[in-house]
């Protein structure tokens, strides 16, 4: 996975830095993600677990 992750962040900044004028930090966007996964997470098993 970090491989996976050191990858996707080499394009991140050599490939989308001149697409995009204020380029958001990699790794900031990648822990919001793991933030918002395990969020999301935790509300799905609570649904199942009610139902």
């Amino acid at each position: 996975m970090d491989a996976m992750l050191n990858e996707a962040k080499g394009f991140w900044e050599v490939g989308l830095k001149h697409l995009v004028k204020e380029l958001p930090d990699f790794d900031l966007v990648i822990d919001e993600l793991r933030h918002g996964f395990r969020e999301s997470s935790v509300v799905n098993s609570t649904k199942r677990s009610n139902s």
